[in-house]
């Protein structure tokens, strides 16, 4: 059994026992009162009676007393190897040790071409990371005569435990429940007894660092902190003394503790024969640690969030509204929890060890059975000195890739390579489904509007603001479905009428400080919009079709407009249609650049004379690529798919919902690629 602080024990696992200890005690006192008469008559002379009264009293007392101790030992099989048999091969793969606190297998072996073992170590996440361990550590706990500070300074509202209790068995983000107890300002009054007041809310645990010190905090829904919540005596001079009690009713540990965070190949027994662990606290050793790879990756339960979020609606009257909400806004102080930005741990960064290998010398016999380990090798997660958790040392390793932005629904929107080079995403139909993908391009360089998804926005509450599109208010009235170039909508522009989209390009400022140490939301930590950056280059491409009484090569007159809005005022740039009209749609493109000190950008869909109907909008920064894709707004079935030049390949269904055709649409036309029938003989 290998331990989090990498000692290794000989342990007994894959057993369970129950012990169950039941004492019973049962009492029965029953008392009786009687009283018997009897009464005798006779004649003598005369007719006489005798009677006589005699009580009766008794009383039982049974007392019956049990203990019965139950054991039930339950025992589970653990693998230990398993052996694959293929002709005259044989491969043995054997678990060698596990994790003491989850069970999971760490070390396995198995062989090579030359029978000799090749060992796996696996680190799990809860050595490293608190918040991706069990949740049963503290989950349930109470804690009982906990006061608040009171001050002016940072440590306002802090926790302060007695009887034993212990910072340390919180964790941040752990959700709790508090009951308040005012006491009488003596023992001895007993004029106002103690009063138990469970507060309404839940309220979570929240850690302010000042400095070197670390004070713990609650905070609720809104993240607003729980400060000392005490009355006054009768007198209204003297305050109550206040003390809380606490449960913690879901701990901040996410119960990842099997998710590897780092693994390491060799040729040797990472475990050695003195039982101790061999890879771990190496800087930087040359000697050889027949290492053959080695990967590790980094978590981070910090992550950016949505922070406009609109509510789109219609009323009874048939007009189009939209309701911005504020409670994301930078600025605002907010529960991190509660909106996502802490308490979600994902993978942030891998990494992998970059090392000469063994025997480099081209001139000296190779031993293909030995070669090929690192020269030297580095560990990267070490148990350190006086720290609980491992922690990373990043020297001799090499950041392959890096997450940086999640959407709410846990799929990637921007990475970046080992290059430098940035890759995006953007998903609409609720988040649920890309829409565009770029490379060497950041999220925030991309923008894309194939007009299918505006009816998922108008659903009564919120969700976050699109990322880039024209839907408001004014222009879903020409949102029109009697054309399209994919899927089944486009933008109307009627004649001698524009239809626009505006992206303001003025960023926020960084807000203040919260006095209490709050979480107070910064433009940071927002995943923002599309935010064109300055000095570069842009294509906007998109698809037209004009209403024309006659055939014709070319149109001219819809064209779109790009505004750029700066102090002096607004310039503009003027894109025409060009090339091949397929299917009554021609295809329009150009460039822009933003200069520096612009402060807004506007999109116009302009046609002076004609109908038109604009169809598949994207922009991308020059030197890039992007693709972007379609979807039936109902099925949700991929229905196009626009390449690199905003061509598209176009995907047809039956009525089963089964892929029959398949489309591409080229300079020369759109040609059929492949088509499928089938169907089920009849018989009779």
């Amino acid at each position: 059994m290998i331990h989090p602080d990498g000692s290794i024990t000989s342990n007994e696992i894959g057993k369970d026992i129950d012990f169950v200890t039941d004492m019973r005690e049962n009492t029965s006192d029953t008392y009786d009162f009687e009283l018997w008469g009897n009464l005798d008559g006779f004649l003598v002379f005369f007719p006489a009676l005798i009677g006589d009264v005699l009580p009766n009293f008794t009383t039982e007392h049974d007392r019956f007393r049990s203990a019965v101790n139950t054991k039930v030992i339950r025992r589970y099989g653990i693998l230990d190897n398993t052996v694959v048999k293929d002709e005259s091969s044989i491969i043995t793969n054997a678990n060698l040790a596990f994790d003491s606190e989850t069970g999971e297998v760490l070390v396995t072996s198995t062989q090579n071409e030359f029978n000799d073992p090749v060992y796996n170590f696996t680190i799990p996440a809860h050595w490293a990371y608190n918040g991706m361990g069990q949740a049963y550590i503290n989950s349930g706990l109470q804690f009982s005569g906990i006061t608040l500070t009171s001050s002016s300074g940072i440590n306002n509202g802090a926790l302060n435990f007695s009887g034993g209790a212990s910072l340390s068995n919180l964790v941040p983000g752990d959700e709790v429940s508090v009951t308040m107890i005012e006491s009488p300002p003596s023992t001895s009054d007993v004029t106002y007894p103690s009063v138990y007041t469970t507060l309404p809310n839940r309220y979570w645990v929240y850690p302010v660092v000042s400095g070197s010190t670390t004070y713990w905090k609650l905070i609720d829904i809104n993240g607003k902190l729980l400060t000392n919540l005490g009355t006054s005596d009768a007198t209204g001079s003297l305050p109550v003394p206040t003390t809380y009690n606490m449960t913690v009713l879901r701990s901040g540990r996410r119960n990842m503790q099997g998710t590897p965070i780092g693994q390491i190949v060799s040729l040797m027994n990472p475990i050695s024969s003195s039982n101790t662990l061999l890879y771990n606290n190496i800087i930087t050793s040359s000697s050889d640690t027949k290492v053959l790879n080695a990967t590790s990756t980094v978590y981070t339960d910090q992550w950016d969030i949505f922070a406009c979020w609109q509510r789109f609606y219609k009323d009874n009257t048939g007009a189009y509204f939209v309701t911005v909400s504020d409670k994301f806004k930078p600025c605002n102080v907010i529960n991190p929890y509660m909106a996502g930005l802490k308490g979600n741990w994902r993978a942030k960064q891998s990494y992998t060890y970059l090392s000469d290998r063994k025997e480099q010398d081209p001139t000296a016999a190779t031993n293909i059975r030995s070669d090929g380990t690192y020269y030297n090798f580095s560990t990267f997660w070490n148990t350190g000195s006086g720290s609980t958790f491992w922690q990373p040392n990043t020297s001799g390793w090499t950041s392959v890739s890096q997450v940086t932005k999640y959407n709410p629904f846990i799929a990637e929107i921007e990475n970046v390579d080992l290059l430098g080079k940035y890759s995006s995403a953007i998903y609409s139909y609720k988040n649920s489904l890309p829409v565009g993908v770029a490379s060497n391009a950041k999220y925030n360089q991309i923008a894309f509007d194939g007009f299918e998804d505006y009816n998922y926005y108008f659903t009564g509450y919120f969700q976050p603001a699109p990322h880039w599109s024209f839907l408001n208010t004014t222009n879903f009235t020409n949102l029109s479905n009697a054309y399209s170039h994919s899927g089944q909508y486009s933008m109307k522009v009627p004649a001698n009428s524009a239809v626009s989209t505006y992206t303001s390009l003025i960023g926020s400022s960084t807000p203040s400080q919260d006095p209490n140490g709050l979480f107070v939301l910064q433009p940071t930590d927002c995943i923002g919009n599309f935010f064109p950056d300055a000095g570069t280059e842009y294509v906007i491409s998109a698809w037209i079709k004009e209403m024309v009484s006659a055939p014709v090569f070319t149109y001219t007159n819809a064209q779109i407009y790009v505004d750029i809005v700066n102090a002096s005022g607004t310039t503009s740039f003027p894109i025409t249609p060009s090339g091949t009209i397929i299917n009554g749609w021609q295809r329009i493109e150009g460039t822009f650049t933003i200069p520096t000190g612009t402060t807004g950008l506007k999109i116009r869909l302009v046609s002076p004379n004609n109908d038109a109907y604009f169809d598949d909008i994207r922009i991308f920064p020059f030197n890039s690529n992007m693709k972007t894709y379609v979807y039936d707004p109902v099925s949700q079935k991929l229905n196009a798919e626009l390449d690199e030049n905003n061509y598209a390949t176009f995907y047809e269904y039956d009525q089963e919902g089964t892929l029959i055709r398949v489309k591409k649409e080229t300079v020369n036309g759109v040609m059929t690629l492949k088509e499928t029938r089938q169907g089920i003989k009849i018989t009779h």
